[in-house]
């Protein structure tokens, strides 16, 4: 509704206000009259009920109209005297009154409207929400999911740890191993053939080729290493050249009172020698410290 049209509005409510302050002693003589200002007063009800419709709107006139009533309390004055604009004033009247219930029917429209998107809007809430809830559902499962793929990696990780520290540690014994068959093979390298042959079962180990002896003194010490060579036992002595020992030399080896065994040395250094163990009893295993001994006492 525009400023113009509720000024309108109101200023005809008041015309008529004041029409029917004018002519009620001129309407009182006659039926006519009569029947004309009830139809006023009906008209005005129903104005004034629209006009209570529309108070929000009328709000922000207020102040404007207050300005203008004292323009329009001349203008009054003069309708007053003007019976004769009674019919158009009551023809406005209905045009106002046709315009009000046009405005009625559009507001009606309105609120159907208003109504029916309020429906559907609720309907395009509930499948919002629930597919809120689908995803937080999902999103449950997927953080459930998350913590076992947690648990199953630190599991995992706490496994490549243990096969991390196996596989160092196998790497190490690999690498001791490495050096014991390097020094075992620096060792034999230094074997004279006649001997490395005969290490090997060749005719030196044959009855009545044994060149073994046993010195006429002293000599004791201990096992420092053992290897397998070709079905062959060696070991590493702790006494050398130093201590004169000498190729071909005899060792008996023991643990204890336990003999373990005789050692046949075919290589000697100066503070270490090695040799190949014969004559071990059945079942008996040589083992680092295990000690040795040749000599008169042998």
């Amino acid at each position: 509704m525009s400023v113009l049209t509720k000024v309108f509005v109101v200023l005809v409510t008041l015309l008529a206000v004041a029409v029917v302050a004018v002519t009620v002693p001129v309407v009182a003589r006659t039926e006519n009259w009569r029947a004309k200002y009830d139809n006023e007063q009906t008209q005005r009800q129903q104005a004034e009920t629209a006009a209570r419709h529309r108070t929000a709107e009328l709000a922000a006139l207020q102040s404007r109209l207050a300005a203008n009533l004292a323009e329009n309390d001349a203008e009054l004055a003069t309708l007053r005297a003007e019976n004769a604009a009674l019919d158009e004033t009551n023809k406005a009247l209905e045009a106002a009154n046709a315009d009000l219930e046009a405005r009625q029917r559009d507001f009606e429209a309105r609120l159907a409207q208003l109504a029916a998107d309020g429906t559907r809007n609720q309907s395009i809430l509930q499948g919002v929400m629930a597919e809120l809830s689908d995803r937080r559902e999902a999103m449950l499962e997927l953080q459930r999911q998350s913590v076992r793929n947690l648990d199953t990696i630190n599991q995992l990780q706490s496994n490549t740890d243990a096969l991390t520290k196996q596989l160092r540690l196998r790497r190490e014994q690999t690498v001791a191993l490495q050096e014991q068959v390097a020094e075992l093979e620096d060792l034999l390298s230094r074997v004279p053939p006649v001997i490395l042959a005969s290490i090997r079962g060749t005719p030196a180990d044959q009855p009545g080729t044994d060149n073994t002896f046993v010195p006429p003194f002293e000599i004791a010490g201990e096992v420092t290493d053992v290897a397998q060579h070709e079905g062959v036992t060696l070991v590493e002595l702790n006494v050398g050249s130093n201590d004169r020992v000498e190729q071909n030399m005899r060792f008996m080896v023991y643990r204890g009172g336990t003999y373990l065994g005789e050692v046949v040395i075919v290589s000697v250094d100066k503070n270490a020698s090695a040799g190949k163990v014969r004559k071990a009893p059945e079942g008996a295993q040589i083992a680092v410290a295990d000690a040795v001994l040749t000599g008169p006492a042998f």
